[in-house]
């Protein structure tokens, strides 16, 4: 989480882009298997981006 709040995060698709798996990445990386989070384990609050909110929100569910 250390590295989140260094850097900006990007959303990227799993490596079998038909499964529908998003992760979150730090924004300097492209390694899934060890730099990535779920959407679903961010918080969210009122000052987050609608669009971020809406991703964490439906992996959620």
């Amino acid at each position: 989480m250390e590295r989140f709040k260094r850097e900006e995060m990007k959303v990227v698709f799993g490596n079998d882009h038909e499964s529908g798996n998003v992760f979150l990445v730090p924004f300097g990386s492209d390694d899934i298997e060890n730099d990535s989070i779920f959407p679903k384990h961010l918080q969210v609050s009122d000052d987050v981006d609608e669009r971020l909110r809406e991703l964490v929100l439906l992996d959620r569910n």
